[in-house]
């Protein structure tokens, strides 16, 4: 996705492979965190005690 937004603003830009990884590793951990808030939130509006 990186790559792409990159390519389509027409600047000659380049990115490390370091700089990659670590927003490959923050956008994984946000969406791990986003999902389990939601799992948790569905299993309390359910009544569940485990997930």
């Amino acid at each position: 996705l990186v790559h792409e937004i990159i390519k389509d603003s027409n600047n000659n830009l380049w990115v490390q492979a370091i700089a990659l990884n670590a927003l490959q590793e923050a956008a994984e951990a946000f969406l791990v965190n986003v999902l389990k808030v939601t799992v948790n939130l569905s299993a309390i509006h359910a009544k569940r005690v485990t997930i």
